[in-house]
């Protein structure tokens, strides 16, 4: 054990491979009279890995000598190498994977060494994975976001939960109050400088992340780093973009794994949603069928109700670029998913366009779009993906691998909330876009023509409609279609009073064909039906949704915790 003089002359460092030794050591648990374990968020981004080293470091020179800090990594040792950024930032300053330890490389026995153990929480609030069953044991929470609603944590917990740009601020902030931790050093404070200018995109108008407090840390920070080290804020963001970009030689499955957070449910029958962040647009990477067909088998193997997929792409002139990517085989699900990001929140709305000439959905599970608000990012998607799993966990009928037979979610209709009549398709439905309105069509007119497989595709010689099909193509224009103030609701005709019949519909010529040609069909046969069955009315197919425009999304509230807080 350290004496308080060599602890605080330690730098970063040399504390880094002590106690990365210190846990190499047999029954290493056993020499220490407490353990307080230091771990960021799972998605391992910059934020978490240099909040994470770094409050390590100043708990470690502020605690007591017979207490052992540990700086954990959220992530597999083997995963390490898909953080690039982090890899850089950290290489830079002389810190490599060998001085670090990772989620995978600790193991505690409740039963033996849990009373001994306390969990602080940065860059996040709720302990998952590994650490899922020790909420119990969280003695200090430090984050950028909200709090879970509904989760426990010990009550004499110190809670620090700010709405600011990056973690690394509050982290900071932290530091620069505490005049006897000595943890900030010119190494600290550059790497919490540069995970502040990546976080805020250097401090960008358009990007709406950065407060009047991550300004103001940063420029103290800056005056802790010596003047030849400082860089230019553009080039150092430069190149920590660059590095994060650097994803040429990653599969898509590892590059889903670079930055992923997965949300569950605490039911009897638990549903994990991945939620994972693209340094990338979507449209860029992942319109192959191949790379569609890589995502099914990267939810399938980890056992995944979908995944959400958050493309960003940050121009030389810091202007972003967002699209998203939804790939949930149960459709009840999906539409559920679809309908929450369209919904107005705080005055605001993501500002989803589903029309893009360059993608072609594999199938109806997957749904995508342009998000022109750009200042909304995974902090704010997340609660609203995990407000929808958590009701859906309650609600949806069990789901029990990909639907091939929409008439199968028909007959769950009645039991699933909606606002509409049950006959209807509209607002829970397969019809929100114009990707959901042409996939359904082309899904019917498939399911007639194969005997009930909407999935099938004929062999070679005979009329593929996978690539036939305009899937995902633009058909009309939603703001040309005058109004509607409330979502259409369709009568049981099928064509006739359907939305793409309205004035103002405008539908692109080289595609009126393949549209009229596949809903004479489907309506003539919807005729035949009627005649044969004249007392069962058919479901209503065809409806859409205004969107409202708004600005960006708000921020949340600060909180506290009931412990008292650092000025």
């Amino acid at each position: 054990m350290d004496t308080d003089e060599q602890r605080k002359r330690m730098g970063l460092l040399e504390y880094l491979k002590k106690v990365k030794e210190q846990v190499a050591q047999k029954n290493w648990l056993d020499l220490w009279e407490g353990v307080r374990i230091v771990v960021g968020s799972e998605s391992c981004d910059l934020d978490s890995a240099v909040s994470t080293l770094v409050y390590a470091f100043h708990v470690h020179k502020t605690s007591d000598a017979k207490c052992l800090v540990l700086p954990v990594l959220n992530t597999p040792e083997q995963d390490y190498i898909l953080k690039t950024e982090v890899v850089f930032a950290l290489q830079e300053q002389g810190i490599d994977s060998s001085q670090l330890i990772f989620l995978d490389q600790i193991t505690i026995s409740k039963s033996k060494h849990w009373t001994k153990v306390q969990l602080i929480l940065v860059d996040h609030s709720t302990p998952v994975g590994k650490l899922a069953d020790s909420r119990a044991t969280v003695a200090e929470i430090v984050d950028h976001r909200a709090l879970v609603p509904g989760q426990d944590y010990p009550e004499d917990a110190l809670l620090t939960v700010e709405p600011v740009g990056s973690c690394a601020t509050l982290v900071a902030e932290r530091l620069l109050n505490h005049p006897d931790s000595c943890a900030l050093t010119a190494t600290t404070a550059y790497l919490l400088y540069e995970t502040i200018l990546l976080d805020t995109i250097n401090f960008s108008p358009e990007a709406r992340k950065a407060t009047a407090k991550d300004r103001r840390v940063a420029d103290e920070l800056v005056k802790m780093i010596p003047v030849t080290a400082v860089k230019p804020p553009q080039q150092i963001l430069s190149r920590l973009l660059d590095a994060k970009a650097d994803i040429a030689k990653l599969s898509i499955s590892q590059l889903l794994q670079k930055d992923m957070k997965i949300i569950t449910t605490e039911t009897q029958e638990e549903m994990k949603l991945a939620i994972c962040s693209l340094p990338a647009l979507i449209k860029e990477r992942c319109i192959s069928e191949a790379a569609q067909t890589e995502i099914e088998q990267f939810c399938d193997q980890r056992e995944l109700v979908g995944a959400v997929i958050l493309g960003t792409s940050i121009l030389c002139d810091e202007q972003l670029q967002r699209d998203i990517l939804l790939y949930v085989p149960d459709h009840l699900l999906l539409n559920r998913i679809v309908n929450a990001l369209h919904e107005r929140r705080r005055n605001s709305t993501l500002h989803l366009q589903a029309i893009d000439d360059n993608f072609r959905p594999k199938n109806l599970s997957f749904r995508y779009f342009n998000q022109t608000n750009v200042t909304a990012s995974r902090k704010q998607i997340l609660p609203v993906l995990q407000s929808v799993l958590d009701t859906a966990s309650v609600m949806l009928p069990p789901f029990h691998g990909e639907q091939d037979d929409d008439d199968e979610n028909e007959s769950n209709l009645d039991s699933y909330p909606t606002s509409v009549p049950p006959n209807s398709y509209v607002g829970e439905g397969f019809v929100h876009d114009t990707q959901s309105v042409i996939g359904h069509v082309t899904q019917r007119v498939q399911r007639m023509q194969t005997g009930g497989n909407p999935l099938y595709f004929p062999t070679s010689g005979e009329k593929r409609y996978r690539s036939d099909s305009p899937l995902g193509e633009r058909l009309f224009d939603y703001d040309n279609i005058k109004g509607r103030s409330e979502p259409f609701t369709p009568s049981n005709t099928f064509v006739d009073e359907s939305v793409l019949m309205q004035e103002g519909a405008h539908l692109d010529t080289q595609h009126v064909g393949i549209l009229q040609n596949k809903m004479t069909y489907l309506k003539r046969r919807q005729e035949s039906d009627y005649a044969r069955e004249p007392n069962e009315p058919k479901d209503s197919e065809i409806g859409v949704f205004e969107m409202e425009d708004d600005e960006s999304l708000s921020r949340v509230p600060k909180q506290y915790g009931k412990a008292q807080f650092p000025k």
